[in-house]
């Protein structure tokens, strides 16, 4: 029985002081402010500091697939791309140092979707542009294509390849 008060007594000592524990702000001796649960018994200025609420937001369920306000599966749009310019064969001179590319689309690009440039296989740009330089491709023969795609790269479709010929002459030092 006497475990059995005590017990109680500990469990209610502890829920009362979690439910109402005061904070008190103070000053130390070298005039720091100091936030403690306890003031010092001789701390005359010691203020009870009243903390706001804490922020909640209500859960939110997601809906469900039977939902009427669930948004229909939108349809896979498949983008028709062509590389207008420059023509597949195109020399670039020594003089000539960067490469545009201009494309045609036959529709407008949904929100979220890009036009990804590829030079040689690897991705030199991705935007909503559709001209494009490409700085200083490499010397030799280079093949660049467009896709379109989204921002987790599921592709929308793709241009043909075309081919283009940097030449340039070597410089030995």
């Amino acid at each position: 029985m006497r475990t059995r008060l005590l017990l109680l007594v500990t469990l209610f000592a502890a829920t009362s002081i979690n439910a109402h524990a005061d904070i008190y702000k103070t000053k130390d001796k070298n005039g720091k402010v100091v936030y403690t649960d306890q003031p010092a018994a001789s701390d005359t200025k010691a203020k009870i500091v009243t903390l706001p609420n804490i922020n909640e937001l209500p859960s939110v369920n997601p809906p469900s697939p039977g939902d009427s306000d669930s948004p229909a599966p939108v349809a896979d749009i498949t983008y028709k791309i062509e590389i207008i310019s420059p023509e597949s064969g195109t020399r670039l001179l020594a003089n000539e140092r960067n490469l545009t590319v201009s494309i045609s689309a036959d529709q407008v690009l949904q929100l979220g979707h890009f036009f990804a440039y590829f030079l040689n296989g690897e991705k030199v740009n991705e935007t909503t542009d559709q001209t494009i330089t490409i700085n200083e491709p490499p010397r030799g023969e280079n093949k660049v294509y467009v896709e379109v795609v989204d921002k987790y790269g599921k592709s929308f479709g793709q241009s043909g390849s075309i081919v283009v010929y940097v030449m340039r002459p070597i410089v030995k030092h």
